[in-house]
């Protein structure tokens, strides 16, 4: 799969560039604290909630998905440039603000794009999703971390990166990959379930997964570059859990992975340190979640992948909502946790059916 590498790269940049532009323009121009968790909000329902209509339209319309995303990462370095500016002619939060939905807008275009062509060209596996995934957790990290403390580097570094991978997408593929999804399903499987119910099962376990995270507790004393510790252990998470998955079966990586993740985010009261481990845990099963919904909706991947990032934000935007005291943070994340695992073990789907789509696609691997 030639363009992984390049998308995976990319998908370091976006998330780079866009943090790059929230902490350092967004967050020093807005000063009110409600007001700049309001803007935050808005951008996450920008960049994930949009995702769903624009993956359906992917899907209808047939367009190129890596052009797509490609044009995404554009609009994305558009909005930095336009933050970037706004900070630094500290001519107040406009041009910030139009520098962050500039960017989100960006961000769900090239995630969309981006996404659905590594589960329409990942040929039965699961690790590609996961190599995908993992690069967003370290773009994160170090744009939060060079946009609060060091924006003269911040700046001119995200905006370098995001144009290096804009012209990578651009490179033309040396073949074409059929505009088809490759996912494996839960194994084990025992009854039938309708899509409609398999989806909205998937949906409500990345909901949960997301609500967890929003609020799981940090390990404490981590400073200056070592927050970057808790983006390591997501990167790391969804970086082994496609790969895990292949080896062992997607429900067994869910039942080994979340349970101990539950079991140490409720420790984590008593042992702070554990929640890099527990993090680490809990983000196995994003590939794999997000694989199997897309096996779940065959013929419209960009819809599928949409849809779990609309799950995303719903989960997230709680955390906005539902007051959590630190003292019960472990207690509920490693409830949540569980919770995630829960709604995804309860999906089945019907091996006649699953045979019937072998049949007719080549395209799924039997579990």
């Amino acid at each position: 799969m030639k363009k992984l590498f390049p998308l995976t790269f990319a998908h370091f940049t976006v998330d780079l560039a866009c943090f790059t532009a929230l902490f350092g323009a967004l967050s020093p121009a807005v000063t009110d604290k409600t007001a700049l968790s309001a803007l935050f909000l808005t951008y996450n329902l920008i960049a994930f909630g949009l995702q769903c209509l624009l993956g359906a339209l992917l899907d209808v319309k047939k367009l190129p998905r890596v052009t797509f995303a490609a044009l995404g990462a554009g609009v994305t370095a558009l909005g930095l440039t336009v933050a970037a500016v706004g900070r630094a002619v500290s001519a107040g939060a406009l041009l910030p603000v139009l520098g962050m939905i500039a960017a989100a807008l960006g961000n769900a275009a090239f995630h969309v794009g981006a996404g659905s062509f590594v589960l329409t060209a990942c040929r039965g596996k699961m690790a590609p999703s996961g190599v995908f995934n993992s690069a967003g957790a370290l773009g994160v990290g170090l744009g939060t971390l060079l946009g609060t403390g060091r924006p003269a580097l911040a700046f001119p570094l995200s905006l370098t990166a995001v144009l290096l991978a804009l012209a990578a997408l651009l490179i033309p593929p040396v073949r074409k990959v059929a505009d088809k999804p490759h996912c494996r399903e839960l194994s084990g499987l025992v009854r039938p379930l309708p899509v409609e119910r398999a989806a909205a099962l998937l949906g409500a376990a990345v909901a949960f997964h997301a609500f967890a995270a929003a609020i799981a507790p940090e390990a404490p004393g981590l400073t200056g570059a070592l927050t970057l510790a808790c983006p390591v252990m997501i990167f790391l998470g969804k970086l082994s859990g496609g790969a895990i998955a292949d080896r062992i079966g997607a429900k067994a990586a869910l039942l080994v992975s979340l349970p101990l993740s539950a079991a140490l985010f409720a420790l984590c009261g008593v042992f702070p340190a554990l929640a890099l481990p527990a993090i680490l845990l809990m983000n196995i099963s994003v590939p794999v979640v997000q694989c199997v919904l897309a096996g779940a909706l065959p013929e419209t991947p960009g819809f599928a992948f949409g849809l779990s990032k609309l799950a995303l934000v719903t989960g997230t935007a709680f955390a906005y909502f539902v007051p959590v005291s630190a003292a019960a943070r472990p207690y509920e994340t490693a409830a949540l946790t569980a919770l995630s695992l829960l709604a995804a073990a309860a999906v089945r789907s019907d091996p006649a059916k699953l045979q019937k789509e072998v049949n007719k696609h080549g395209q799924h691997t039997a579990p």
